[in-house]
């Protein structure tokens, strides 16, 4: 079969391009996102909000339960952890990428905006509330021993 010839197989050949492109930046994007806590930026960038918001939120409840695991065993599950922080974005990314190339679709860079942005503040404003929390409980510690 011969491929099409001026603008019709410029476009066709420019479309094939655009989507291998946004496969890359899915795979990309949820990786490094979930390595930082944020899994699921990858498939909103692919138009999968639901899945993305999904992924976000049960990714934060497997790692709770990872810490809270490595925690009261003393750090001896938390070699399972790690690997699972490390594996589990690639994963995600590797679907991302293959969402994107079976739906032709080239990417929503709002969407990554938008869940990142979300991502990072849930995660900033948990950090200081946990920060606040061991504050009060060493100063309470503190006074009570002094």
């Amino acid at each position: 079969m011969e491929e099409p010839r001026g603008l019709a197989g410029w476009q066709q050949r420019a479309q094939a391009v655009d989507v291998e492109t946004a496969g890359w930046i899915a795979l990309a994007l949820e990786t490094v996102f979930g390595w930082f806590f944020i899994l699921g930026v990858g498939h909103a960038y692919a138009g999968r909000l639901w899945r993305a918001i999904g992924l976000l939120v049960g990714w934060w409840l497997v790692l709770g339960f990872l810490g809270f695991v490595s925690t009261v065993t003393l750090g001896v599950l938390g070699c399972i952890a790690v690997p699972v922080w490390i594996v589990v974005p690639v994963v995600s990314g590797l679907l991302a990428r293959r969402t994107v190339l079976t739906e032709g679709r080239t990417g929503s860079w709002g969407a990554v905006l938008g869940l990142g942005g979300a991502g990072c503040l849930v995660i900033l404003t948990a950090a200081c509330l946990l920060a606040s929390v061991f504050g009060v409980l060493g100063a309470l510690l503190s006074a009570g021993s002094g």
